[in-house]
């Protein structure tokens, strides 16, 4: 998942030209530990290059994009 910020921006209607209504942020996976027992959290960088599908993806200008990857557990 990639995220652009520290917090989580929902847009009220999507933005114009755009698909998305939200740009997610570090806080999303609060989301997730709300409903799951146990979120760990890893960094695209952990697994093997082969298996990183981050091709593409960019960010805001002059902002460090991450690529974090949530694994939930019931």
């Amino acid at each position: 998942m990639p995220l652009h910020y520290e917090k989580t921006v929902d847009f009220s209607q999507r933005p114009k030209n755009q698909r998305i209504i939200r740009e997610t942020g570090l806080d999303y996976f609060d989301r997730y530990k709300k409903v799951f027992k146990q979120v760990d959290i890893y960094n695209s960088d952990s697994f093997e290059s082969k298996y990183n599908l981050t091709i593409g993806i960019h960010g805001p200008k002059n902002s460090q994009l991450l690529n974090l990857i949530p694994v939930c557990k019931t």
